[in-house]
Formats: C-alpha cells, sequence, structure tokens
C-alpha cells in the first residue's frame, strides 16, 4: 500500500477519533453545571479531595479526579479508582472524566489541573472543561523550564485556567494581584480566600489533632474547599463536616519507615523549598539535627538547583539521577549551612554528597541507627524532591 495514503487513512481516523471526542465531552458539559478546576502549585490534590467531599456531604452529587503521585477517580460514593493509563498522562483524561461524570450522572465534577505547559493548561480549560469555578491554589517556584523562572511568570502560567464569566479563588495575595486583570478580562469574579480559623475546627469530630497544631497550608487549602463550598449552596457546618471526612491523598507528607528500623517524613510530593520547609517545620521542628535525602531525577534538574539555593537546614544527600559535576559547580558548595556552595560528592563531613540508589538504604542506616556507643543522636530524616524513583515504594502500590 503507498505509505502516503496509510499516512492520510491514519490522519484521517486520527481526526475522525478526535471529533468524537470533542463532541462527547461536549455532550457531557452540559450535563455538569457545576465544574471546578483546580490548578496551582502545592495542594491542589488535597483542595480537589476537600471540595469534594465538601460538596457530597452537601447532598451534591460530584466526581472528584486527582492526579499526581497516584491519579484516582473519587466516585460520588466516596469510594476510588486509579486512572488506568496505556500510554504517558494525558489531558485528554479530563474529557473521560466529564463523560465518566455523565455516565454516573453527577451535578459537579471536581478535576486536578493535569497540564503543567502553559498552552496545554489553556486546552484544559478551554476546550476540554469550561469551568463554572476555577481554583488557583498558590504560585510557588517549580517547574522553572516550563512556567518560568520567577512567581510572576509562574502565576500568568497558572492563569490559563482562570474560568470565563466564572468564579476564581485563591488564598494567595500574590495570584489575585497578579490576575485581577486577567480575571476582568474573563469577566469572571476573583475572590481572595482567607485561611480556616483554626477555632472554627477546635473540637469538632473528625479533626484529631490537625485543630491543635494545623499547619499555615492546610489551614489555606481547607479555608478554598470552605468557601467553594458555600458559594456552591452547602452549609458552613456540613462543609466542614464533609472536610473532616475527606480522605488524605497517597501523596500527602506524612511518617513513613521506608527501610527497616528507618522512620522519616516523606515530603516528597513538596517539590518547592517553602513547601517543603513549612512541612518539616510543623511535623518535624528545627529543634533537632536534619538529614534531608532528595531524590533527584534528570529531567527535574532545575528543580534541584532550586532547593540547593534556597539553604535547607541540615547535610543533603542527593540520590537517584546523579546530576553530575556541572551541576554541583552550578550549586555551589555548602559547608556551614548559610548558603549554597560547591559540594562534594564524597567524605562524610560533607554538608552535601550523592549517594547512588543501590547504596542510599545501608549509608542511612549507618546514620540514622548509629553506634550506642558513639557520640550524638540520630538525625531526624526528611525525603524530599521527586515522588517518582526512590529505590523504594513509598506508597504502598498506591
Amino acid at each position: 500500500m503507498n505509505p502516503a495514503a496509510v499516512l492520510a487513512s491514519a490522519l484521517s481516523f486520527a481526526i475522525g477519533i478526535g471529533a468524537i471526542e470533542r463532541f462527547s465531552a461536549a455532550k457531557a458539559r452540559r450535563a455538569i453545571p457545576i465544574r471546578i478546576h483546580v490548578n496551582g502549585t502545592r495542594g491542589k490534590s488535597t483542595v480537589t479531595r476537600l471540595i469534594r467531599s465538601a460538596l457530597a456531604e452537601g447532598g451534591i452529587s460530584c466526581l472528584g479526579k486527582t492526579t499526581g503521585t497516584a491519579a484516582r477517580y473519587i466516585l460520588p460514593d466516596g469510594s476510588e479508582k486509579p486512572v488506568r493509563r496505556l500510554a504517558r498522562p494525558s489531558i485528554r483524561e479530563q474529557s473521560s472524566a466529564l463523560v465518566l461524570g455523565k455516565k454516573l450522572g453527577v451535578r459537579a465534577l471536581v478535576a486536578e489541573c493535569m497540564a503543567i505547559k502553559p498552552e496545554l493548561q489553556w486546552v484544559s480549560e478551554n476546550k476540554i472543561l469550561l469551568s463554572t469555578i476555577g481554583v488557583i491554589t498558590n504560585a510557588r517556584i517549580d517547574h522553572v523550564e516550563e512556567m518560568g523562572g520567577s512567581l510572576e511568570e509562574i502565576t500568568r502560567s497558572l492563569g490559563n485556567t482562570v474560568p470565563k464569566k466564572g468564579i476564581l479563588f485563591t488564598s494567595d495575595p500574590l495570584v489575585a494581584g497578579i490576575l485581577e486583570p486577567r480575571a476582568m478580562e474573563r469577566q469572571t469574579k476573583l475572590v481572595l480566600v482567607r485561611a480556616l480559623d483554626p477555632e472554627t475546627i477546635k473540637g469538632r469530630p473528625g479533626f484529631g489533632r490537625i485543630d491543635a497544631e494545623a499547619p499555615r497550608w492546610w489551614l489555606e487549602n481547607a479555608g478554598i474547599a470552605l468557601t467553594v463550598a458555600e458559594f456552591c449552596g452547602v452549609g458552613r457546618n456540613t462543609a466542614l463536616r464533609g472536610i473532616a471526612k475527606a480522605k488524605p491523598d497517597p501523596g500527602a507528607a506524612r511518617f513513613v519507615e521506608p527501610w527497616e528500623g528507618i522512620r522519616a517524613l516523606d515530603a516528597s510530593a513538596a517539590n518547592d523549598p517553602e513547601s517543603l520547609l513549612e512541612l518539616v517545620r510543623t511535623m518535624v521542628g528545627y529543634d533537632k539535627e536534619l538529614l534531608f535525602v532528595y531524590n533527584n531525577r534528570q529531567d527535574r534538574l532545575p528543580r534541584l538547583l532550586t532547593f540547593l539555593a534556597a539553604g535547607l537546614p541540615g547535610k543533603l544527600i542527593v540520590t537517584g539521577a546523579n546530576p553530575g559535576l556541572l551541576l554541583w559547580r552550578k550549586a555551589g558548595r555548602r559547608e556551614d549551612g548559610d548558603g549554597p556552595g560547591p559540594a562534594s560528592t564524597d567524605g562524610e563531613g560533607d554538608t552535601i554528597r550523592f549517594v547512588p540508589s543501590p547504596r542510599l538504604a545501608l549509608e542511612l542506616k549507618s546514620i540514622v541507627r548509629p553506634d550506642p556507643e558513639g557520640p550524638g543522636k540520630a538525625p531526624a530524616l526528611v525525603l524530599c524532591g521527586n515522588t517518582k524513583g526512590w529505590p523504594v515504594d513509598l506508597y504502598g502500590g498506591r
């Protein structure tokens, strides 16, 4: 067969499939009156879960979809099922979420934005979801190669998901200030949400110790979820009950035992230094020696540079992909914890060093479980960097 004819047939087939998908998505959109698109640097998965749970508690049939560490559909009854992928993640999944929502007969879809590139964020909003409610949790320095190296550039990139003739919620004053003109241009009301007051949940069932030790980021996320739920007609107390019932995301920070006898704070989903340090402050504290283990990915080298430039308050082991000498020279050496400096890749006294993944467990056991006869206490271990590529399964197959 003529190769040109084969190519033409393949293109025609692809165009036909695309047209069918667009038609199905458009039909599904009309059947789902509340469409919420959750974007931002940090907290997207958590906010998606909190909003879905608050709406469900208020009697609004709702489908949630998260991405990130372990993409999930959260069904109207609260059960979850993984997003099955035969290939790399694609924003076409958002069309599938709309179709599934229509099939389930939901009134609301809460979808976490899965696009990083600005143009794909725009397509997700303007060609697929056409949200009635937008959420931008915050803006932090991350994905600098795709979204820009400054907070303003990153915020404007996130602004590609501002809905048209809708409403946009954010808890970040910087985001509100930068995107106000964009919201006006889109004829969308922008609402700056206040973080939830800890007194609001003090003593309420289901919140456990969170009312006494609530970190700032969680209060901001909960504030967004509460405000969105109230906007959708859910009563305040009802929404708070739903927020308390929301299951944590698989990538949420928590304490794990990745190797026998080694306990660590898994904060690897916090991909920017500001979020990481807030987690360390609230969950570990700075009154002890800290050892950060950074899981590096070859396609995320700028993220490592960002962490090195921030000057983490403790020693740092880099594992995973070897960043190479060029990156070490760019990072500079840190010998006293006061800032970046040329890092060495060997020697126990180094503040920053590289340990290959196969040697990581043995290395950590020698540090975290020191000789009882030796001086000093074992440092608190913090896992960070990237969720994918650890030499051990931190998520139990989730």
